[in-house]
């Protein structure tokens, strides 16, 4: 979904609400696919020097455990703030409020492309790491067995020769 800001920029206070619900993220999802779809509501306003984005992005995703590789239900929940500022504006503009917690953006254009925004505020929102439950025992780096479905059958303690030294001296202390 594409806005219009040609008119936005003409009239300070004008605003453009939005609402949409965007099924498929099959452009590039990355490592997650989506559970449900996304829906997206807010609105664009001329702040005067700039144009304020205010939304909000509902959905729910499924990554694999960091550990495991098993699939995880993610809900999403994104409050997002930006501000869009015109690249004329943005050079005739002397400071910005700093401890704002929007982000800037300079346009070049007249067009805001919504879904662009949303899918990078999804990427960027989702953790790098995600794990299935606490104590997950992720999967053996020998075999591959999944050690939350039963234990493998491989050695687990091949002790490098170099440090079996070390070994005894352990022993010798316990």
């Amino acid at each position: 979904m594409k806005i219009n800001i040609a008119k936005l920029w003409q009239e300070i206070g004008a605003q453009e609400d939005f609402a949409f619900v965007w099924k498929d993220l099959s452009e590039d999802g990355g490592e997650f696919s989506l559970i449900k779809p996304i829906q997206v509501n807010g609105h664009v306003s001329n702040q005067g020097n700039f144009l304020e984005l205010v939304m909000r992005i509902k959905t729910e995703v499924m990554l694999p455990c960091s550990r495991c590789l098993d699939e995880v239900k993610l809900p999403l929940d994104l409050e997002v703030a930006d501000q869009y500022y015109s690249e004329a504006e943005w050079s005739n503009l002397s400071e910005v409020d700093e401890e704002d917690s929007s982000a800037v953006f300079l346009l070049a254009g007249d067009w805001l492309d919504l879904k662009k925004i949303v899918r990078e505020n999804i990427l960027l929102n989702l953790p790098m790491r995600i794990i299935c439950t606490p104590d997950c025992p992720g999967i053996c780096p020998k075999c591959g067995q999944n050690l939350k479905e039963g234990q493998c059958n491989c050695r687990r303690q091949e002790l490098d020769p170099r440090f079996a030294v070390l070994a005894q001296l352990k022993k010798k202390m316990e």
